[in-house]
């Protein structure tokens, strides 16, 4: 089970894949800008992995050497570092859920289940999250619904509320957005938000857009 991608399996081809595939938003697309030798580049160097360059791009001092190695521009490399980081959203607390059950929320962090990753790591799974019901003597479809949102927070960009508005919307899993179409998650979270006034911004099919394609690669293991 993975809560996140794993960097150690995926190849600078992933990278490549995605940074070529992926609707960047206008600040990422420099990084299309001559990729392709980048990467090969980096290969020279042992850079084998997605993990082995997020190692290597965590620090500025350890950044600037490989710029210096290679001949890539540190601004691109920083660039790219800002990229990878935004592929690991960060867990969110189970508090900040909207519409969940206050109860449920404080019995998990009472035992330790603070936020989604911990939550969705202990319960994706059917029978793991039926013990762990039964355990704390949580009502199943409340434990559920907070594992949905949790799994639709590993969607880059889907903060707490807005995965209410897309499980309300009737796409309770990563999954599930990942077989949507943009358009048609556009005018079901619309809908809901209309009555339910969560969500202050506006999301168009092109953010939609974004959001189903970074679901398609994430693996998809929760099961209901």
């Amino acid at each position: 089970m993975s809560y996140y991608l794993d960097f150690t399996v995926l190849g600078l081809d992933f990278l490549r894949t995605r940074l070529l595939g992926e609707d960047l938003i206008p600040s990422q697309l420099p990084l299309r800008e001559g990729l392709t030798e980048k990467l090969r580049t980096l290969r020279t160097v042992g850079i084998k992995t997605v993990s082995d360059l997020n190692t290597i791009l965590k620090k500025e001092t350890s950044m600037k050497p490989l710029s210096k190695e290679t001949g890539i521009q540190l601004d691109y490399l920083k660039l790219l570092a800002r990229v990878l980081r935004g592929y690991t959203p960060k867990s969110v607390m189970l508090s900040d859920f909207p519409k969940v059950d206050t109860k449920v929320t404080n019995t998990l962090m009472g035992h330790g289940i603070r936020d989604s990753y911990s939550l969705w790591t202990a319960a994706a799974h059917v029978k793991t999250r039926t013990k762990l019901a039964k355990e704390m003597a949580l009502p199943p479809i409340e434990l559920c619904t907070i594992v949905c949102l949790s799994d639709l927070c590993r969607i880059q960009w889907v903060s707490p509320l807005f995965s209410r508005l897309i499980f309300d919307a009737g796409y309770k899993t990563v999954q599930d957005v990942a077989s949507a179409h943009a358009e048609d998650l556009v005018v079901g979270v619309s809908t809901v938000n209309k009555k339910e006034n969560l969500f202050k911004g506006k999301i168009g099919a092109r953010d939609m857009g974004r959001l189903v394609y970074i679901a398609s690669i994430l693996p998809h293991e929760l099961e209901l």
